[in-house]
Formats: C-alpha cells, structure tokens, sequence
C-alpha cells in the first residue's frame, strides 16, 4: 500500500479553546462565566495560543525532514529564469558617427503591473546600419508590389519572394529616410549588418518536432516514394476497418496495430530537409561596378532560407560602396537597396516563406545583469568555507572565480622562485603584489573530488559558494583573494515585459535614435517554490536521466526553460489521432505564459525536442507538439440586486469562468459539464442567481447543458467570447 505522511495535530486556536470549555464543568462546576471578559477564560484563550504555535512548529518537522532528504539527494530548487526578445535600435541617419552596440550593453524597462524597472543585456554585439530600414518591395518574377505598410505593421503578413517564388524572385529592402535619400549618393554600410525576420506569431499551431528512431534502410528511400500512395491507401483501410466479435485485445487486433506501425515507419523515412537546391542570393547596387548588382557575403542564415521559423537572424557582409537608386515600384524615391534573389531551385507547393516583418538593426536581449570584479573574500584556511555573492539569483554557469593565492617572499639567495609546473611565475615581483591566481572550477558535488581537486560548489538561487576540506577538494590557502571575475544574475516572471515596453538605453550610444522590443519578452520563470519540488522530486528520482515512460517524459519536459506544463502520451502520433502508434510518443508543452491559451513557439518546441531526443530510447519515435485548444463562447443572464456594482460582478464573472478553464491548472483530455459553470458564477458577490447560459463549442450550439464536452488527452479549453446580461432581482 502507498505511504501515507501522518497528520500530528491540525486542531486551531478556536477547537483547542471549545475542546478546553467541554471539560470546565466536569471538573469545576461553579465556573459558570464562559465569556472572554472572564479572567479564567482569558487564561484558557492564553494558554490555546500557545499550544497552537507549539503545534505548528511540531507539524512542520515531517516538512523539514522532507527537505532535508530531497538535499541529501541534491535535489534543488530551479533558479529564477530570464526573460527573452529583440530589441530594435531605430538610428539617426544624421549622427556624425555611430557607436558599435557592444554584448552586454544595458536596456530598461518599467513593468506596468509592479512599477519595477528591469534591466536587460544584448546577447551579441551589433553593428549599426547608417540608414533605417524606410520601404520594402516584392517582386514575384513578373510585377513589383510595394508592401512598405504591411512590413511596418506587426499583426499583417506578406510573401517576401511571391506566392510562388521561382528564379528571379527578389525581396527588396531599401535604406533611407522616408523621403529617400540623392539619387547616385554612395556610402559605406558596416562591416556586418544584421536583419532580423520576424514571423507569423499566434496563427495556428506550429508544426511538430520530431525526432524519428534511425532505422536501417531497408527499403530505397526512392521506392518507398514510389509506392508511398499505395501505402497511405493501406494505412488508411487499416485505420478505418471496424473489427466484428473480436475484443479490443485480440490477436487480430494486435497484429493490426503492429502492421499500422509498421506502415508509419516507413511512410516516416522522408529523406532529411534539402535546402542545398535553393540558392538565395543577396546582392546590392555596388558604385564601383557602375550600380550594377553585387553579390554580399551571408555570414549567418538561422532561418535556412526563409524556412526555419524559430530563429529569424540573418547577418550579411556590409556593402562598402552602396549606390542609392530608383527599384522597382520606387519610381520617385531613391534608396539604398539590398535584395534577396531567388537565383535557382524552388519551394515545394504550398510552401512558400511567410513573414510579418522584418528588422534591421536588430539584437537579442535577455533579463540578465553582468557583475565583474567582485572580491568574494579572503579565505581563512579552514575547510568547508561558504561565502555569498552580493546578487542572486546566478545563472547556471556565468560565475568565473579565480583564486589569488598569496605568494611567499623569496630570501636572497635561495633558488625558491623559479616557475611551477603551470607557468605561473611564484617569485617575480608582479607575483608578490598580485599573487599567484588560479582558475577553480564549479562542480555539483565536492563530495565526489579528488583531494588536490581546485572545486567549488555554488547555489544558484542563494549566490553562495562552498568549497572543501582538503579530503574532497583543495582548501583556499589562508589569505588567499576569492574574486568573481564575472557573474550574471537576474530572471523572474518580472521580466516578461510587454511589447514597446523596454525603451530606455542605460549607456550613451552615438547614432541611436529610440529603441523598442517590437515582440513581448517571454520566457522568465520565478524560482521554483518547495511545493513545486516536492511534486516533481518523484519524477526526478525516477527518471533519472533516460526517459522510458510517458511521466518520465512529462517530467524531463518540465526542466526545460519555459515550460510551465508537460503531458506525454503513448503510442500516439500527431499525424494520426486515435489510432494507437507502437513505439511513438506525443509530448504536448503548455508555456510558461499569461495568454488565455498559451502557445509554445517553434524554438521551444524544438528545445523541448532536443533535452528529450538525448534520454528516449532509441528505438522510441518522438513528437513534442503545441496544445489542442477547444474555444468555448459563453452567454451568461444573472439576476442581480438593485444596488449591484455590474463592473465588479462581470469582472468577478470573467475572474472566476477563466481560473476554471485555466489551461495552466485544469488537467489535459478532463471532460467538462457545463452546469459546473453555474456554481463558478454562483460564487461571485452580487449574484443571486444564473438565469440562462448559452455556450458554443468551437463556433457549434451546445444546447443540451447536462451533455458533458468530451475532448482527447491533448486538449485544454479556452474561453473566447464571453456575454453577460443583467436582471434586477425581485422577491415577487
């Protein structure tokens, strides 16, 4: 039978003080006063506090021990998590010079929820361009069509080679002020210029990540190509073949299950993503060749030619001798043109690139704060020393810590200053100011280091360092100078900052005009709380690594930065729902959001996929999806008093409806009654009674109200539309 934790004592204040009332008049009968003026029932109150606190303290031991076995198990909690996005420099073209922006240059931003100002770092370096990004233009092989508006607003999209991009197909990008700049006029761009694309974001689901098990190749991946029809025909009989008289767990039904997977193995050997036949050129009106085009070197593609939608970073050598023209649909205004030019190859039907808009002078951002130089302080020799950083939370590996130990002086004389076995000088003159410093290395478990082993151990969320005792790990020499050369600390939910949010350069920046996060931060996740680790503590004992099970599955996913709720499923296959897939598993992620219906991006996906793909089996086939959301629009009639504030009740309503769908609480596949919607609303002050409740599902009339909504296991409910209407409640 499972272990069950014993309540000690859970009596409060008030049934310790009725429990101590019942036996007054057992044992003194002429105590009649019960009242709180009593002097006697005063000491009865007394002594009640009392035992409440004692219980208190005695019914936290089972927790204290809980905690200390999970430490013994070094098991700890998640530290904070930073806050992720792009931040777009808009230049003065005006500016005499313009100021590289440097990795780790400082931006703010005030919260509109707390008031707190947060402080994020650039991730890379940025050089500026001389000229803002002021019209774009499409020219699908035939025509050229202006789309300057729909690339400046963040909810439009637009085909950046055409519909259906073929050789010759060009994306036009053209540099300037909106008047345009002199026709003719040349000048040098950056040594590197950096776009960044920014893609559909919240229209439909992305596509699945999945990692398939390397099977041998069997069969030519040509003939399965040939004979794919015939075998998706198969599938398809198989899938839809009602089996008469014969239970669930029959020989014949185990046998077609086994052909079904078996078909899905082989319909799944695709050959791998060729994107070697598309050959996107970019090119720019160079002055030395008469303003004929010239090739720009691509230094980083991440988007792997307008394909990969996860990481839109592009970084193009800078033209040194760019010719301003007239393009195109640019007939009156001359720009600073670069384009991409389809030059050979084309996308599969229907695959066309897609884009919402796109960036220059663009970095990415994250909700960090770099400390350098800190002394930590002087080590006293003895072992097991612990010393704290001055900021915490630290980020998992940003802390380099050398160890300056003091150098002895040399006497005349002695040949006690020659170099030792690393290099390092013990008795040159800079030695003797400066010492000798050694870099020490961060480990998990001191525990487990050899005895010379120059280690330390650091807890994250505290910022405290701990280091050996010369059996497990070397002991700082006394005197020796502890400085953390660098660090990084900061996260926390507090730094998913909305859009346009983080405007405010920390350090002067010759040639910026604004700066703006064009997209929300996402990502920052608070520390994680002990009730949380207790939950998941199981699962990381069990899993220990290597994912077998579909809870080892949801609990590894959980680990993932930005995963906020994780369900496995077994033998199931995205690409065929209900039909039960050997060897495949489906792992549905919920972010860690404030959205009514969270919605992982590709680069979590693919993230999710790849902490996964190094634990499952080999033989596992693995897919990491987005959610189901099934929308449920709602009417709702309530009988109200007179005196009724409507505002607070339709906000205590809307409060109340969505805790109760909450995709990051209620469970995945949970059927749902809508009469469970009246007693939610029932419990909003000022409602005295439902009269009516409509509900749509997913745009369909659910008239029947004792019919329960039943959903598969990878779906959650979101609340669309919501309509609230009043009536005064009367007693006649």
């Amino acid at each position: 039978m499972p272990l069950e934790a014993p309540d000690l004592d859970t009596r409060t204040f008030d049934q310790l003080v009725e429990a101590a009332r019942a036996r007054i008049s057992s044992y003194t009968p002429e105590w009649t006063d019960f009242n709180h003026s009593d002097p006697g029932m005063a000491l009865v109150d007394l002594f009640a506090w009392f035992t409440e606190l004692m219980l208190y303290q005695m019914n936290r031991v089972p927790e204290r021990n809980y905690i200390k076995f999970l430490q013994l198990l070094n098991l700890e909690l998640q530290p904070a998590q930073p806050a992720r996005t792009d931040l777009t420099i808009s230049v003065n073209p005006e500016a005499a010079n313009r100021d590289p922006v440097r990795r780790g240059t400082q931006f703010g931003g005030q919260d509109p929820e707390s008031g707190d100002f947060v402080v994020f770092e650039t991730e890379t370096g940025l050089d500026l361009a001389p000229h803002n990004l002021a019209a774009v233009q499409v020219f699908n092989g035939v025509s050229y069509e202006r789309v300057t508006e729909a690339n400046a607003d963040d909810s439009a999209v637009y085909a950046p080679l055409g519909l259906n991009p073929g050789p010759g197909s060009a994306w036009y990008l053209g540099f300037g002020t909106d008047e345009g700049v002199p026709a003719g006029s040349v000048i040098p761009f950056p040594g590197v210029i950096t776009l960044r694309v920014f893609f559909p974001e919240g229209q439909g689901k992305p596509d699945p990540v999945s990692h398939v098990p390397q099977l041998p190749q069997l069969t030519p991946s040509g003939e399965i190509e040939r004979l794919r029809p015939y075998l998706e025909q198969l599938k398809a009989l198989l899938s839809a073949m009602e089996v008469r008289d014969c239970p669930p767990s029959s020989q014949w039904d185990r046998e077609r299950a086994s052909l079904l997977g078996q078909l899905n193995e082989l319909l799944n050997r695709r050959a791998p993503r060729d994107t070697s036949q598309l050959n996107l050129r970019w090119e720019y009106r160079s002055d030395d060749r008469g303003g004929e085009w010239q090739r720009l070197q691509l230094v980083e593609d991440k988007t792997e030619n307008l394909q990969l939608k996860h990481d839109g970073y592009i970084r193009l050598e800078g033209p040194k001798d760019s010719r301003a023209t007239l393009e195109g649909a640019e007939t009156e205004r001359a720009f600073h043109w670069i384009r991409c030019r389809l030059a050979s190859g084309s996308y599969a039907a229907g695959q066309a690139p897609e884009v919402a808009f796109v960036r220059p002078n663009t970095v990415p951002v994250v909700n960090l704060t770099t400390i350098r130089e800190e002394v930590v302080g002087i080590s006293d020799g003895l072992p097991d020393q612990r010393f704290a950083l001055r900021r915490a939370p630290v980020k998992v590996d940003s802390l380099l810590l050398d160890v300056v130990e003091p150098v002895e002086r040399i006497e005349p004389g002695t040949d006690r200053g020659a170099s030792d076995d690393s290099g390092n000088g013990a008795g040159s003159s800079d030695d003797e100011e400066a010492g000798r410093t050694r870099r020490w290395k961060r480990v998990d478990d001191i525990r487990s280091e050899a005895q010379e082993a120059e280690v330390y151990a650091l807890n994250h969320n505290r910022g405290e360092l701990s280091f050996g005792d010369s059996i497990h790990g070397r002991i700082p020499p006394s005197g020796s100078r502890l400085i953390a050369r660098e660090y990084r600390f900061g996260g926390g939910r507090i730094g998913n900052l909305p859009a346009g949010a983080l405007a405010v350069p920390l350090q002067n920046i010759e040639g910026l005009a604004t700066v703006s996060n064009l997209r929300a931060a996402t990502g920052g996740r608070d520390e994680e709380k002990v009730e949380e680790l207790k939950r998941s503590a199981p699962g990381k004992l069990r899993t220990r690594g290597r994912a077998v099970t579909a809870d080892d599955f949801s609990s590894l996913a959980l680990e993932v930065e930005g995963v906020k709720r994780a369900q496995a499923i077994a033998l199931a296959h995205p690409a065929y729902p209900g039909v039960p897939v050997p060897g495949s598993i489906k792992v549905v992620v919920v972010p860690d959001t404030d959205e009514l219906a969270p919605m992982p991006t590709e680069d979590l996906l693919r993230r999710v996929a790849a902490a996964l793909d190094g634990v499952r089996l080999i033989s596992t086939e693995l897919h990491v999806v987005a959610p189901h959301y099934l929308r449920l629009d709602l009417g709702i009639k309530v009988a109200v008093d007179r005196s009724a504030s409507f505002e607070a009740i339709k906000l205590g309503i809307d409060r109340e409806i969505r805790a109760q769908l909450n995709p990051l609480e209620r469970k995945f596949g949970l059927d749902l009654f809508p009469t469970e919607f009246y007693g939610v609303i029932q419990r909003v002050d000022g409602v005295n009674s439902v009269l009516n409740l409509r509900l749509n599902v997913d745009g369909f009339p659910h008239p029947d109200l004792t019919e329960e909504i039943r959903i598969p296991s990878d779906t959650l409910f979101a609340l669309g539309k919501l309509e609230i209407e009043f009536e005064i409640f009367t007693d006649n």
